[in-house]
């Protein structure tokens, strides 16, 4: 079973947007909202101390984020919820931290597999964690093999069925790679889907992109047609002086961070 001990975190400030969605990657299906706005920001609370990198999965009672300790580290922690309207309040451990940096955090849509960055073995990784259901701890890393070219400096993120990994290297270019399922391993790099973008944020249609930019604060959106192919619609303005956003699969929730994490929401009926 999980470790739970009490959350000690910090949290952010927001605006509306839009995000998307069809398939839960497990959670089942999920309306379409893409173009719609997120609206009624609300802080969240139970999370304080250094916490940034908000990421969502299909339960909105589970929220997981880095968090820098007294050293100039990060390691993943998660918090639990008892309502939609209550604080996060009891914290998850993530047995696997190690005395090097872990963050960036990425799951599933259905909240079994989570994939972070971690420099434990010396460079900048990505590694991998399972766990068989959401009540149980996670199984040992496993470092993913990829793409020689791959290079992970500004975020990365998976699709809600896991079967994508996207990744953004040192110069703000955003690809990504694919595997047959979530037992195989991750193909070629594909052409560059979108530039100038940090902390990159999939809705689970795959069709919007939530990211911050290299050249200045905020949040912003972009879509595309396919997912075959880049992220060529117009830039929006999400919320001026945010960062570091996450759209969860149910497509109802947007999370950022400003000075502490934000939950804007939207009803795909």
């Amino acid at each position: 079973m999980r470790s739970v001990l009490l959350a000690t975190f910090v949290l952010a400030s927001c605006g509306p947007s839009a995000g998307g969605g069809s398939d839960g990657g497990g959670s089942g299906d999920v309306p379409s909202c893409t173009m719609s706005d997120f609206k009624n920001p609300t802080p969240l609370a139970g999370i304080v101390g250094n916490a940034s990198d908000p990421t969502a999965n299909h339960d909105p009672l589970e929220l997981w984020f880095s968090r820098t300790g007294i050293v100039p580290t990060y390691d993943i922690a998660g918090a639990l919820r008892a309502s939609t309207t209550s604080s996060f309040d009891i914290g998850i451990a993530f047995s696997h931290n190690s005395g090097a940096t872990d963050r960036d955090p990425a799951f599933s849509g259905d909240g079994l597999t989570m994939v972070f960055i971690s420099d434990r073995g010396g460079s900048l990784a990505i590694f991998e964690v399972r766990r068989t259901v959401t009540t149980s701890d996670f199984e040992p890393p496993v470092q993913l093999t990829l793409d020689v070219d791959a290079r992970i400096d500004n975020g990365i993120e998976l699709s809600a069925d896991g079967l994508t990994l996207y990744v953004v290297d040192a110069a703000g270019d955003l690809r990504s790679m694919t595997r047959p399922d979530r037992g195989g391993a991750f193909g070629r790099l594909s052409d560059v889907l979108a530039s100038g973008i940090i902390s990159p944020s999939v809705s689970a249609d795959e069709l919007e992109l939530f990211y911050g930019r290299t050249d200045t604060a905020g949040v912003y959106r972009r879509a595309r047609d396919s997912k075959a192919g880049a992220f060529d619609k117009p830039e929006t303005l999400v919320l001026a002086d945010a960062i570091e956003p996450d759209v969860a699969p149910d497509s109802e929730r947007l999370y950022v961070k400003v000075a502490e994490f934000m939950e804007l929401t939207r009803s795909c009926d």
